[in-house]
């Protein structure tokens, strides 16, 4: 993150800031996505090489790209095969689900702890070595966490409501494409470039907060 240091405070807080907020997003829907993407970012030379690649970087990007697209779509393959026992189950229980909908549920959970593992956990670990690894002062790094959380805050909140497209899918792209611009903007530095790709996650991050934030609102009154 060398070019981070030379982009004047508000290009650092715009671009990283957008970063910081979009990962937030992704922890709530695919969160190994950020250190993915910074991945793709340094083995393709978009930012300066180092004798040593930094710690917040995944060796093997695509494995772990791999790995967890296989989990999600067992995931969603599970959900489906829930649903269509709910309504073909004759053997109603309790919880209206019957055997095989029940079976279906159990291994939803099991599909849902083994995503934490290979997803949730490296991902967190990333995301402190990277702060870490962050230049700025004691305030920037404080801000990056509010940003980090307030992204967090958002993605649960876009998750309520019946439009699977909009409350799922939807956030979870605006945080990839906005990752993807502010580290372009990053690696870009005080350019034209820069300026506009850092715009461009300013917006999506705009985009992100009113769908999340302004839903869980809503709700709550």
């Amino acid at each position: 993150m060398e070019q981070l240091t030379n982009m004047p405070i508000w290009a650092q807080i715009l671009s990283m800031g957008s970063f910081m907020f979009a990962s937030g997003v992704l922890m709530t829907r695919i969160p190994l996505a950020p250190a993915i993407i910074l991945s793709f970012f340094y083995l393709y030379g978009v930012f300066a090489k180092t004798n040593i690649a930094p710690s917040y970087l995944l060796q093997q990007p695509w494995k772990w790209t791999i790995i967890h697209g296989g989990v999600l779509a067992l995931f969603v393959l599970l959900g489906i095969v829930l649903f269509v026992a709910l309504v073909f189950s004759k053997d109603k229980d309790g919880m209206g689900t019957g055997m095989f909908g029940a079976y279906g549920l159990a291994g939803i959970g099991v599909i849902f702890g083994l995503l934490v593992l290979v997803s949730l956990i490296p991902a967190s670990i990333k995301w402190v070595h990277l702060l870490k690894a962050l230049p700025g002062n004691t305030w920037q790094t404080l801000l990056w966490c509010v940003l980090f959380g307030l992204g967090i805050v958002t993605g649960i909140g876009s998750v309520f409501g019946n439009d699977i497209v909009r409350q799922i899918i939807g956030p979870a792209v605006l945080a990839i494409v906005a990752c993807v611009c502010s580290l372009y903007a990053i690696a870009s530095g005080h350019n034209q470039q820069g300026i506009i790709m850092s715009s461009v996650s300013g917006v999506l991050v705009l985009a992100m907060i009113y769908q999340g934030m302004i839903r869980t609102i809503l709700i709550l009154m």
